[in-house]
């Protein structure tokens, strides 16, 4: 039997010392003090940074929330605090963030606080003071008339709030450049508490309002006259299956799937929205949020998701509660993931192959798949034009010559010269003649049909839907010679269509409406 008599109480000063440097950076211990203030109900929070000298700044964050009582504020602040969380709507965890994330940010912390039950309370934690008296105590009493003033400035006047003043920061990354300094938390807040934003929450950095700052971009952007729309790929809630300390768990998680907006490699920098991350593969990846505050950006998930430069325009989401902490792996400072292998196993059945899918996705609205394709094309062009005389023709009657002429002059009156000289070159060959036919890739949608014509002088025409899940899941995964059959096939039947009268085409765009949905149905 062993008897537990000797001491084991940490030595303060050197306990306190090593406990500083445990992974958080500032932005995200100050985004760590930002969660008690939302926990706490606050509308509005105040954080301001002062840089008094070249090794010591000041740093507060103030909230019109509903303060602490001396009960909890007795608790707020200390190491392994006991406090009462919910999991499913807290930001907080364990108890132990506000203490170790101020004093990962600088060596004095300052509280003072108001709640509707207690008068203004004050709270000092000063490291200097215990390394010096070898103790963890602290001072708690009531603030003096001097911290009262400073509470009503500091909260713009609220009834009740709390006020969080960290001083002798002497632990701040960019010592040298506030201004850069600031920038970089105004961005990494905007995107962390961007549904909170996004919901009326307020966040004020040194009096200037943060916006919300969206890396999936669900609302588009415009840039002057063009508009630029993110796709959703799809956005459903998952059951997932869990043990948590021995008991089974299932727990519903959202996940979201989107390709970013599809601008020009040479325009992105010039056109991209300033602090929203660009397509990149720094940037692609799943987003995680718990309990709707981002805790991760990037980050793979699965290992079945390869960062690669086909996923530049990949952005996930992935919403859970805090019932999900211990199999996602998150610890106090909310910034990384451990996923336990039943989860992650969980999570790569419903999105290896939705990963895939977009992959194709992407890669057919640039990409090397697009520039093969275009030369299976120039080839299938060549053919025809070589074979023309051998191929039967329905002979045109001046009537339809002139309906041909009108219909292209109307095409034409509609665009504008830089246009009508660009699509005149796409549609002559080498020689600068016009093509017999053209082959061309268009979006109509996954809904549309698998193709579609027009004529355009003495060209037709052929434009492939890239949207249809015969383009995207057989065409354009096949060889040249494939490709090319396909596009010998699908030139064939236009050329027959071209022989029926008027009723005959009605019921033969019938038959290929028909074909094409049935075609989708069986593919997708």
């Amino acid at each position: 039997m062993y008897h537990y008599k000797a001491d084991n109480t940490p030595n303060p000063s050197k306990f306190l010392d090593s406990y500083r440097y445990l992974g958080y950076s500032n932005y995200s211990a100050i985004a760590d003090l930002i969660d008690n203030s939302f926990d706490a109900g606050a509308d509005n929070v105040w954080v301001t940074t002062k840089k008094l000298d070249t090794n010591n700044f000041k740093i507060t964050i103030s909230d019109d929330g509903s303060g602490m009582d001396e009960k909890i504020l007795e608790q707020a602040f200390r190491l392994g605090a006991i406090t009462e969380r919910n999991p499913e709507k807290d930001l907080g965890k364990y108890g132990v963030g506000s203490a170790s994330a101020t004093l990962s940010l600088g060596r004095k912390t300052i509280v003072i606080t108001k709640s509707e039950q207690s008068r203004h309370l004050l709270k000092v934690v000063d490291l200097d003071h215990m390394i010096k008296e070898n103790s963890f105590n602290v001072f708690l009493g009531e603030a003096g008339p001097e911290e009262k003033a400073l509470f009503a400035q500091m909260t713009n006047n609220a009834s009740t709030g709390t006020c969080v003043i960290i001083e002798n920061c002497d632990n701040i990354r960019s010592k040298t450049n506030i201004v850069q300094f600031n920038n970089q938390l105004k961005k990494h807040l905007g995107e962390t508490f961007r549904y909170f934003l996004s919901a009326g929450k307020r966040i004020y950095l040194n009096n200037e309002f943060v916006p919300s700052i969206d890396p999936l971009l669900l609302g588009g952007f415009s840039y002057g006259d063009v508009k630029y729309e993110t796709r959703i790929y799809s956005d459903e809630y998952y059951t997932l299956k869990v043990i948590d300390e021995g008991t089974p768990i299932e727990e519903k998680v959202r996940i979201r799937l989107v390709i970013l907006p599809d601008v020009e490699r040479g325009l992105v920098k010039e056109r991209w929205p300033k602090d929203v991350p660009q397509p990149s593969l720094q940037s692609q990846g799943f987003y995680v949020l718990r309990n709707n505050r981002e805790i991760s950006a990037g980050e793979k998930i699965i290992e079945k998701y390869t960062k690669h430069n086909d996923f530049n325009r990949f952005r996930g989401e992935i919403f859970f509660t805090g019932k999900l902490d211990s199999c996602m792996g998150v610890n106090f400072t909310k910034r990384k993931l451990d996923i336990t292998q039943s989860l992650h196993d969980q999570l790569e059945v419903y999105l290896k192959d939705q990963l895939e899918s977009i992959r194709k996705a992407i890669k057919r609205d640039r990409g090397s798949t697009v520039e093969e394709t275009q030369e299976s094309f120039r080839e299938s062009e060549t053919v025809i034009t070589q074979k023309k005389n051998l191929l039967i023709k329905k002979k045109q009657t001046e009537e339809e010559i002139k309906k041909e002429i009108e219909d292209m002059k109307k095409r034409a009156s509609a665009k504008t010269p830089e246009q009508i000289e660009q699509e005149q070159k796409k549609f002559l060959d080498e020689a600068g003649k016009p093509k017999d036919v053209h082959f061309d890739l268009t979006n109509m949608g996954k809904t549309g049909p698998f193709f579609d014509t027009e004529k355009v002088g003495h060209t037709l025409i052929i434009k492939y839907n890239v949207d249809h899940p015969f383009y995207y899941k057989f065409y354009s995964e096949k060889d040249k010679s494939t490709q090319n059959a396909i596009n010998f096939m699908t030139y064939s039947l236009v050329l027959a269509k071209r022989h029926l009268t008027d009723e005959q085409i009605s019921m033969m765009e019938q038959i290929e409406v028909l074909w094409s949905t049935n075609l989708r149905s069986l593919l997708d």
